[in-house]
């Protein structure tokens, strides 16, 4: 499986995880439940290294991308550019919860502050993803390799003579 594939496939698990993880944070600072506070946290750390490799795989996808041209090449730029922040702020997010999630593992209760810029973290996470998300589904390719081409006869063709190609589009 090449890189964009892989990242195709993972692309949508930093948007989930941040949604679940923040869901859950909230859920558990109202109810004052440490249980739901350490799986929020736990997601947190999980959706930060599945961004590792959302990140990485992006970018080696993306190293041929520059002998494009057109509205396919300023979308994967806006895409790349919109995707460095939104890495730094779920790393920080995973990070800081990982800080959290040791002190609760160790019987330390959780840090009201820790709490709170996990908290601002994940918001701004969130927000960044679905954005980063959304200027990523604006790239289409257009696959041209023979293991996508198929030939099939056009519909007006009675001798299977006048052939169209077929060409697999798909995006992000």
């Amino acid at each position: 499986m090449d890189p964009a594939r892989i990242h195709i496939f993972l692309n949508y698990i930093p948007l989930i995880g941040m949604a679940l993880g923040l869901a859950l944070l909230l859920y558990g600072m109202w109810r004052r439940d440490s249980y739901v506070m350490r799986a929020s946290l736990g997601l947190f750390v999980v959706t930060s290294l599945v961004t590792l490799a959302v990140y990485a795989t992006g970018e080696i996808a993306g190293k041929g991308a520059h002998l494009m041209s057109g509205p396919p090449w300023r979308n994967i730029v806006a895409h790349r550019t919109s995707a460095l922040p939104t890495f730094v702020a779920i790393e920080l997010t995973g990070v800081l919860a990982l800080v959290g999630l040791i002190r609760m593992i160790r019987g330390k209760a959780f840090a009201r502050w820790n709490a709170l810029v996990v908290l601002v973290l994940a918001i701004a996470s969130l927000a960044l993803a679905a954005r980063t998300t959304h200027v990523g589904r604006q790239i289409f390719v257009l696959e041209t390799s023979s293991a996508t081409l198929t030939i099939t006869p056009h519909p007006s063709s009675k001798d299977g003579k006048d052939n169209n190609t077929e060409k697999k589009l798909w995006h992000a």
